[in-house]
C-alpha cells in the first residue's frame, strides 16, 4: 500500500524505467504482480521487469506471465522480462518466450544473477 506509481521518464513513449523485484518464488507470484501493479504509472509502461535472485520454476514463470497479463501490467513493445533461473531446458525457454510475446508483447530471457543487473 505504501508503493506509489513511478514517474514516466520518457514522455512520448510513456515509459518508466527498468524495475527489479528480487527474491520471487512460486509462492510469491501474487505479491510480485501486486508490486508491479502498484509501481506502474496509470498511463505508462515499464522499460523492463527483472526478477533477480528468483526461485521461480517454469510453472512459476508461466503463472507470473499470465498474472502480469491479467492485471494489465505493460512492458514496452519488445521490452524484456528477465528472470534468473537455474537448470532450465531450452524447450522450456522457447515456450516461455512465446508466452511472454503473446501475453505481454515483450521478450523473455532467463539469465544469470550477475547479468541481470546490467543492460
Amino acid at each position: 500500500m505504501a508503493l506509489q506509481p513511478l514517474p514516466i521518464i520518457d514522455g512520448p513513449k510513456k515509459e518508466t524505467g527498468a524495475v527489479w523485484i528480487s527474491g520471487v518464488s512460486n509462492a510469491k507470484v501474487d505479491w510480485a504482480v501486486q508490486v508491479a501493479k502498484a509501481l506502474q504509472p496509470a498511463t505508462g509502461k515499464f522499460y523492463s521487469l527483472r526478477f533477480p535472485r528468483s526461485e521461480l520454476t517454469v510453472d512459476g514463470c508461466k503463472e507470473l506471465i499470465n498474472k502480469l497479463h491479467q492485471h494489465s501490467i505493460a512492458i514496452r513493445a519488445n521490452g524484456r522480462l528477465y528472470v534468473t533461473m537455474a537448470n532450465i531446458w531450452a524447450p522450456d525457454v522457447v515456450q516461455l518466450r512465446h508466452l511472454a510475446k503473446s501475453k505481454l508483447n515483450c521478450e523473455f530471457d532467463c539469465i544469470d544473477d550477475a547479468a541481470i543487473w546490467s543492460d
